[in-house]
């Protein structure tokens, strides 16, 4: 499902390349059923069920966000969050996540949080008693 590379702070899973949300049609198909929308401090996402049995992802940065290092890294933020959290989502869903602007410079907790109270807000997560 996810695999393991390594880097200097250790093992970290990202997803394959199925587990992508990767094509343009899928990601406008996405965007524009809203089935699922959340609006928080770092993040905005949109997000609809899926037939597959996997939940899959996209990151959208804009190039309004900066250059395409900053660009890139808010996707591996995200990305890394995501894997942080893949096991707490009980649908199958495909996710558009578009981060904001503050987010480069927030600390990678409170990422995952405003990740899982967006989630949660969609009611996507397995334990939702609290949204």
């Amino acid at each position: 499902m996810y695999y393991k590379i390594g880097d200097e702070k250790g093992e970290r899973d990202l997803p394959r390349r199925r587990e992508r949300l990767s094509s343009e049609r899928e990601i406008k198909e996405t965007l524009k059923s809203r089935q699922h929308v959340s609006k928080g401090p770092l993040l905005s996402l949109v997000a609809r069920e899926n037939s597959r049995s996997i939940t899959r992802v996209a990151v959208i940065t804009p190039k309004s966000m900066g250059k395409a290092t900053k660009r890139n890294r808010l996707r591996r933020i995200f990305i890394e969050a995501f894997s942080k959290i893949r096991h707490k989502i009980s649908k199958n869903v495909d996710l558009v996540v578009f981060p904001g602007r503050d987010a480069i410079n927030a600390p990678f907790k409170i990422v995952i949080n405003n990740l899982e109270d967006g989630l949660g807000k969609c009611q996507i997560l397995e334990n939702v008693e609290n949204y």
